[in-house]
């Protein structure tokens, strides 16, 4: 075996850091937008849930705890949630009918 053809065999055929390249590379500022809006709308949402759990079962509202839940939650819904808001179909296809 020559020393190419060992080179491409030892490589992965899907490494994880080329697919990540490949769709970072067609991202674009409206999409990029829209996943960080809808994760950290998704994570505020959450954290404000919390909070209010938190102060009914205390009786009190602790303000650190809140920035603290919402931080987190935000940054886990730009993670979590923020792809699955670029697997939305565009607004131009939604509103056509079906073609024959």
């Amino acid at each position: 075996m020559t020393a190419t053809a060992r080179a491409a065999f030892a490589r992965p055929a899907f490494s994880p850091v080329g697919i990540a390249r490949k769709c970072v590379a067609h991202l674009d500022g409206p999409a990029l937008r829209r996943m960080l809006l809808a994760g950290a709308a998704w994570g505020l949402t959450v954290s404000l849930g919390l909070t209010a759990a938190r102060a009914w079962r205390c009786g009190e509202l602790c303000l650190d705890a809140a920035a603290v839940d919402a931080l987190v939650t935000a940054a886990i819904g730009v993670v979590t949630i923020g792809p699955l808001a670029l697997l939305r179909r565009p607004a131009d296809t939604a509103a056509r009918p079906s073609e024959p």
